[in-house]
């Protein structure tokens, strides 16, 4: 309940210390926040405001270090300005600092509503916290304050006070006043979910008990901040480490089972052979063809009409022999997916034991950098946008996906000394090798690796060789107006390589 109008009553009252100090300094250093730091001669006390959906909430901070970075200075005019009073509006959860030439209006509401207006003496607003644009240079006489439910207790009390105002029989006004007379306040519990409290309730768990009405906003406001920067984050890492979990399973499912491309391989093999046994096997007899099996059986074979048995039998020997190849790549892959499985499962238990944001944080800067899974493409570093290859001795061959990707890949991640590839005279992706000591040359090992993964992603990757050109990207070039993946070299080699990707180079 840190919005609640009887929290703001009593935060009011303990921030009369603040009376008579002058702002020396304000700042935000995240978003949604503004710090005031003010001084009494001697000692520095700094105010903190929050307007973070569901957190909206105002305390001071007794120890408070101002970050070197990331730090943006606010509310210039204010500086050197002396706090005269502090008070809330009546029946509203809206609290004035009264300075001598300014105002300061908290709005302290839950969801999206909560805002920090500063005012001149005219009470124009030279300052908004949130939607500046919408509010500075109109007067704050044009905001409505007045809540029309405030006379019902709902909205004063909130449910949970009425209820035990209900158990204690007692009307508005002495409960008001009993809420407000308590020397302490508490951080309660029930069913996992936690409030702050002016008193003690049935029904709930005291969790921490303080002296201080701001200390304890304090502790509830950066609490329900970490619970949502964890709810967050477990939003980000879970849903996507569950569909790669559930990919990987189908797949390893499938690599599992041999029986499915075997039979079919045994099927296309024993049609090739039935069609190679008739007499004339250079006849057309149509799109099908009624034969008898080896132990007698009647077999009914899909033919292309406009070819002949010979040709027909060619594709079925071709069919056989692609599922047995099929067969084999299943029980290849079978450990890499397997050793997958276990990284995502490994992950999805370490997300859910995480204990802390700093954990989660970086797991999620793991799971980026490694390519677990794939994340929202604002989220995700540049280099995990492109096909990923490791080379050996150090290098990595990135690999565009598409002409923009290309055009990403070339103009915007590769540095001048990178060597960069592509297949010559036909399309395909732009690929960079960095790492090394490359300064324009690569080891000729690397270099052929590189070549035939860059031939294997282009329209000639079914030809026995293809010529591939490399350069430093220096001398990649896009013309104004050229489009998307289209580029000019400046100067080029070639290397003829056979199209194929290196056998668990992909990471």
């Amino acid at each position: 309940m840190l919005q609640n109008y009887y929290t703001l009553e009593k935060l009011a009252k303990e921030f009369q210390q603040l009376i008579g100090m002058k702002v020396i300094s304000c700042f935000s250093q995240e978003r949604d926040t503004i710090t005031f730091v003010y001084y009494d001669g001697s000692k520095e006390t700094y105010l903190h405001f929050s307007v973070v959906p569901f957190c909206c909430s105002l305390f001071i901070y007794k120890d408070f270090t101002r970050a070197k970075s990331n730090s943006i200075a606010l509310c210039s005019t204010l500086l050197g300005d002396y706090l005269q009073s502090v008070e809330v509006i009546e029946d509203e959860r809206i609290l004035l600092f009264r300075y001598i030439k300014h105002t300061i209006v908290f709005h302290i509401f839950g969801g999206a509503n909560g805002n920090c207006f500063l005012l001149d003496n005219s009470n124009d607003i030279i300052f908004a916290l949130s939607q500046s644009e919408k509010y500075i240079g109109n007067s704050i006489d044009a905001i409505v304050y007045k809540n029309t439910r405030k006379q019902n207790n709902d909205f004063l009390l909130g449910s949970i006070y009425e209820q035990e105002m209900q158990c204690k029989n007692m009307d508005i006004a002495d409960f008001a006043n009993y809420l407000l007379q308590q020397d302490n306040v508490y951080i309660l519990q029930k069913n996992g979910n936690t409030i702050l409290s002016l008193i003690q309730l049935a029904e709930y768990d005291i969790v921490k008990e303080f002296a201080s009405i701001s200390d304890a906003v304090k502790y509830q406001s950066i609490s329900q901040h970490i619970a949502l920067r964890k709810a967050d984050l477990h939003k980000q890492l879970l849903p996507p480490l569950l569909r790669q979990q559930k990919r990987l399973s189908k797949n390893i499912n499938l690599a599992e089972d041999l029986e499915e491309p075997l039979e079919r391989a045994d099927r296309c093999r024993i049609y090739a052979e039935l069609l190679m046994s008739q007499p004339n096997i250079k006849q057309r007899p149509g799109d099908k063809i009624e034969l008898k099996d080896w132990n007698g059986n009647d077999k009914q074979i899909e033919l292309d009409a406009n070819k002949t048995l010979l040709e027909n039998a060619n594709i079925y020997y071709t069919k056989s022999r692609k599922a047995l190849q099929d067969a084999a790549i299943r029980q290849k892959r079978l450990p890499k997916l397997k050793a997958e499985l276990a990284v995502v499962l490994q992950k999805i238990d370490d997300v859910n034991n995480a204990i802390n944001i700093r954990d989660l944080e970086k797991l999620k800067k793991e799971i980026m950098k490694e390519s677990i899974v794939i994340m929202p493409q604002e989220e995700r570093p540049i280099e995990s946008k492109f096909r990923t290859f490791a080379l050996g001795d150090g290098f990595t061959l990135y690999v565009g996906k598409n002409a923009a990707n290309n055009d990403e890949l070339t103009m915007k991640f590769a540095k001048p000394n990178d060597i960069w590839l592509h297949s010559r005279g036909s399309s395909g992706s732009h690929c960079v090798v960095k790492g090394g000591n490359v300064e324009g040359k690569l080891p000729k090992p690397i270099l052929k690796a590189a070549a035939s993964i860059a031939a294997y992603y282009s329209g000639a990757k079914n030809a026995k060789y293809v010529p591939v050109c490399y350069t430093q990207k220096k001398y990649v070039h896009k013309p104004k107006g050229a489009a998307q993946g289209a580029v000019t070299l400046q100067r080029e080699d070639t290397i003829m390589v056979e199209p194929k990707l290196p056998i668990e180079a992909e990471s």
